[in-house]
């Protein structure tokens, strides 16, 4: 197994594009396949993620993303989709130990990944506006796409990578900000694309905000918090 820089006891959870310790510790971080502890995974306090929903808050409400043009945006996210391929060795290192990914579904796993942020920087570079054909109405009438908000992403353990990319992308097209909460199972998924939007793209601060929590309380925030518009769900009702 390759090396990967992305298998760390050092991060804390990205909150407004600063590294903050957790509040409540850190937990082991297991691989299914070896049964070892890879990672202490840092652990957020409820209040990390009320800190998380409130810079993304902040983000949409005063921040440049939601009005960039299209093409600002599409230029970031095709930075993203760079990174994830670029590093693409390392992503499938952390995919063995962390979740148990094999060699015949690094395609989809991971460098699919990069390929779906590509394709997400294509479709937010599209037009805002179309005209379209609305029968007995006097004028033209337009559609207009517009951002919906504060997106909450809960993600499962399997093809965690995958689910973490094309959520968090997808919703980035559109003009949103994002708290993603990767799975406590792989925790490190998540915190590695963190960690590529950080160091490798132009993306603002608080637009991408990471937390991963290990208790079901504090993950229930994302939920329930009435500053979150939409929220985005693939797991078991446990999560």
């Amino acid at each position: 197994m390759a090396a990967s820089r992305f298998i760390a006891d050092t991060y804390g959870v990205f909150i407004e594009g600063r590294w903050v310790e957790p509040d409540n510790g850190r937990y082991d971080d297991i691989s299914p396949s070896t049964e070892a502890v890879i990672a202490a995974a840092p652990d957020s306090s409820p209040a990390q993620v009320e800190s998380a929903i409130a810079a993304a808050r902040a983000a949409f409400d005063s921040g440049p993303w939601p009005g960039a043009a299209p093409e600002e945006r599409a230029r970031c996210l095709s930075q993203l989709g760079d990174a994830l391929l670029e590093h693409g060795d390392e992503l499938f290192a952390l995919a063995q130990a962390e979740w148990g990914c094999t060699a015949n579904e690094r395609l989809i796993q991971v460098d699919g990944s990069g390929f779906m942020v590509k394709h997400a920087a294509d479709l937010a570079a599209q037009p805002v506006e179309e005209r379209i054909d609305a029968y007995g109405a006097a004028g033209t009438t337009l559609l207009r796409y517009e951002p919906l908000g504060v997106v909450s992403i809960l993600t499962p353990w399997n093809f965690p990578h995958m689910l973490n990319a094309r959520k968090v992308s997808t919703a980035l097209a559109a003009g949103n900000t994002v708290v993603l909460k990767p799975s406590p199972l792989t925790p490190l998924a998540g915190l590695a694309l963190a960690r590529l939007i950080d160091e490798e793209t132009d993306i603002p601060p608080g637009v991408v905000n990471v937390v991963t929590p290990s208790s079901i309380e504090a993950s229930r925030v994302l939920t329930i918090d009435p500053r979150v518009d939409m929220v985005t769900f693939t797991g078991s009702s446990a999560v």
